[in-house]
């Protein structure tokens, strides 16, 4: 049986928060200074019957190196910024000032 984990990840301005979810089920939330390659490695450390995938939105400058590892480790990436695909059609605000993370609250709301 194929199982899944989703690494969600959002981060902020000062912490990095990421939350697991293991075939449905939500880990505690992990804060994080800085998301450093090992702490990465062993959020996707997972057997070879896992579906890995995660979720990254950033406030100001994403990290590169983040994305290029997720983008590498895992069957299913999405970078949620202001350019992301919605069903909403209508904001009445500017995307890029909205933030990703209203964003999603907002798509989440709708269904």
């Amino acid at each position: 049986m194929l199982r899944t984990r989703n690494i969600l990840i959002d981060r902020g301005n000062t912490y990095c928060k990421v939350t697991l979810s293991d075939d449905g089920k939500l880990s505690e939330q992990i804060l994080f200074r800085e998301l450093s390659q090992s702490d990465l490695a062993s959020l996707c450390d997972v057997p070879s019957n896992v579906s890995l995938r995660a979720l990254y939105s950033a406030v100001g400058t994403s990290e590169s190196r983040v994305i290029e590892f997720l983008r590498e480790r895992c069957s299913f990436f999405l970078y949620l910024d202001e350019k992301t695909e919605i069903p909403l059609k209508e904001i009445r605000y500017h995307r890029r000032q909205l933030g990703a993370d209203r964003i999603a609250l907002a798509v989440g709301a709708t269904r």
